[in-house]
């Protein structure tokens, strides 16, 4: 990364959320209205089989800063910048990139619906796999809503600040 510039957090959205078989689990309903200064972006195409679209976000300080400035440019794959008042700058990456060469951290990706469960999407947030050195990673994709409930009901019964992880 460059001086001055971190990359805190990647947003992943898996290929199984638009597998036929589990896109009525996975539809989120109409766009919403963006106000004023408000921006926003869908993702515009059916992915390979197994790859994801990451959108990685970084923060730089003094100005704007994009991983890959040309190639992000010329895909047409930014967001951003967003300043604030401090004179940190946050930006924005969109990537297609196969889940075998960029896996996302194991944890994050429970398994999918097994044949007799019903599909579920879920978004799952945790550290990457080097913890508090790493960035954050939100992980969107599919599984079981069996799984889900058997996962709040450990948590239930471990008790207040017990930690799930899966």
């Amino acid at each position: 990364m460059h001086p001055g510039a971190a990359r805190v957090a990647r947003i992943r959205w898996t290929w199984d959320l638009q597998r036929p078989r589990f896109r009525a689990a996975a539809v989120s309903g109409p766009l919403p209205e963006l106000g004023h200064r408000q921006s926003g972006a869908r993702l515009p195409e059916v992915l390979p089989p197994n790859d994801a679209r990451d959108v990685d976000l970084v923060v730089s300080y003094g100005k704007p800063y994009w991983p890959d400035a040309r190639g992000s440019l010329r895909d047409n794959a930014r967001l951003g910048p967003l300043p604030n008042d401090a004179g940190l700058w946050l930006t924005a990456t969109s990537y297609l990139r196969p889940q075998a060469s960029y896996p996302a951290p194991e944890q994050l990706c429970p398994r999918l619906p097994e044949p007799g469960e019903e599909p579920n999407r879920i978004t799952c947030g945790g550290l990457g796999p080097d913890g508090a050195s790493d960035m954050y990673w939100f992980v969107e994709t599919i599984t079981s809503r069996q799984l889900i409930e058997a996962s709040a009901d450990s948590q239930e019964e471990a008790g207040p600040g017990a930690h799930s992880s899966s």
